[in-house]
C-alpha cells in the first residue's frame, strides 16, 4: 500500500497529485483552513511549474499581483532592498532566533503574483468533498497507535503494511507515533478577526508588522473592511488594547489560538526518515516556517515523478 498520512490541505493535495492508488489515513481537520475566514494566507504563490496541477483542479493559472508592505513606525514601506526590515521583523517573531532559510524567502517576497482565482480554504473544501467517501472508509480504521517497520498499528489492534508513505501529519506527531525522542520547540500563534473602516494600507493587501510594541506581527486585508491580525503574543483584552492603535471605530468579530502554530529553530535534518520509506511534506511536517503552499505541491510534484523503488536518498532536485 501507498500511505498518505493526513488529510489536511497537503495531504488532499498529495492523493490528487499522486494518484488515487495512494491511500489517505485521516489524522485531523485542518487546523488553519477550516474556519471561515481561515487562519493561514489564503492564497498560492504562482509558479509555473506548478501550473499543470493548478489546471487539473479547475482552475484557470492567471495571476494577480499580490501588493505587500513591512509597517515600522507608523510608515508602509513596499520594498526592502537590504532585508533590514524583514531581519528585524523576523527577530520580533522569533524573539531574535529565526530560522536561517526565513531571511532570504522574505528577502524577495514582499509583493507576490498569486492564482487570483484559487481560495484556499474553498480548495480544501473542494478536495474533502471530492474524497468524502474514501475518507468515510478510511477513518473506520480508527486512531493510530503507533507507526515502525512499515506498518501502521490501530488502537483496535488492527495494522496494515504500506511501502512508502508521505507525511502531511505534524513531525511531533510522527515522531511519538515512531516512538522516537521529540525535542521540537513550538509556539503557540493568536488570531483576531476584525471589521473596521479605519486602516488604510495604501493599495497593499498584507502588512508585516515591524515594531517590536506591537503583539501582533501581521495583518491581512481579507475583504472589504475586514481584517485578520496576526498575533505571537497573547492579548488578554482584545478590546482594549486596540482602543489606542485603531485610529477609529472597530468591531472585535471573533479571534481563536492555535497551539503548537509557530515553528522555532532550524529545520532538523529528517535524513532518517528516508531509510523508514517515510517522506514529510509541508510546513509542519519537515518544520519549515517558509513551506508555503505552492512549494509543498511543487515537492509533490516531484514525488509524483520519483521511481520509489530506486535507490534510497535519491535527491529530489527541488
Amino acid at each position: 500500500m501507498k500511505l498518505i498520512l493526513g488529510s489536511g490541505i497537503v495531504g488532499l493535495l498529495a492523493r490528487h497529485i499522486l494518484g488515487q492508488d495512494w491511500s489517505i489515513l485521516p489524522f485531523f481537520r485542518s487546523r488553519f483552513y477550516s474556519y471561515t475566514p481561515p487562519l493561514c494566507d489564503n492564497f498560492i504563490i504562482s509558479d509555473p511549474k506548478i501550473d499543470s496541477v493548478i489546471t487539473s483542479l479547475g482552475y484557470p493559472t492567471t495571476n494577480l499581483l499580490l501588493n505587500r508592505a513591512y509597517s515600522s513606525q507608523g510608515h508602509l514601506y513596499k520594498e526592502d532592498k537590504d532585508g533590514a526590515l524583514a531581519t528585524t521583523w523576523l527577530q520580533k517573531l522569533f524573539n531574535g532566533n529565526y530560522p536561517s532559510q526565513a531571511l532570504p524567502y522574505y528577502k524577495s517576497r514582499i509583493s507576490v503574483f498569486i492564482y487570483d482565482k484559487i481560495r484556499v480554504n474553498k480548495l480544501y473544501a473542494q478536495l474533502m468533498q471530492d474524497n468524502i467517501e474514501h475518507l468515510k472508509s478510511q477513518v473506520q480504521l480508527g486512531k493510530v497507535t503507533n507507526i515502525g517497520n512499515h506498518e501502521v498499528t490501530f488502537e483496535n489492534g488492527s495494522r496494515i503494511e504500506f511501502e512508502h508513505a508521505i507525511s502531511t501529519i505534524p513531525l511531533k506527531v510522527l515522531l511519538t507515533l515512531l516512538g522516537k525522542p521529540c525535542k521540537l520547540v513550538l509556539e503557540p500563534l493568536h488570531y483576531i478577526h476584525m471589521e473596521t473602516k479605519a486602516l488604510n494600507f495604501e493599495g497593499a493587501s498584507q502588512v508585516f508588522v515591524v515594531d517590536i510594541h506591537f503583539s501582533f506581527y501581521k495583518v491581512s486585508c481579507i475583504a472589504q473592511n475586514r481584517y485578520m491580525f496576526y498575533c505571537h503574543q497573547d492579548i488578554k483584552n482584545p478590546g482594549q488594547y486596540f482602543m489606542p492603535i485603531i485610529p477609529g471605530d472597530y468591531d472585535l468579530i471573533d479571534g481563536t489560538t492555535v497551539q503548537d502554530a509557530l515553528i522555532t529553530g532550524e529545520m532538523p535534518d529528517l535524513g532518517f526518515l528516508d531509510e523508514l520509506d517515510i517522506y514529510p511534506v509541508g510546513a509542519y511536517s519537515q518544520m519549515d516556517y517558509c513551506a508555503d503552499i505552492g512549494s509543498n505541491i511543487l515537492k509533490l510534484v516531484k514525488y509524483a515523478e520519483r521511481d520509489f523503488h530506486a535507490k534510497r536518498n535519491l535527491p529530489i532536485g527541488l
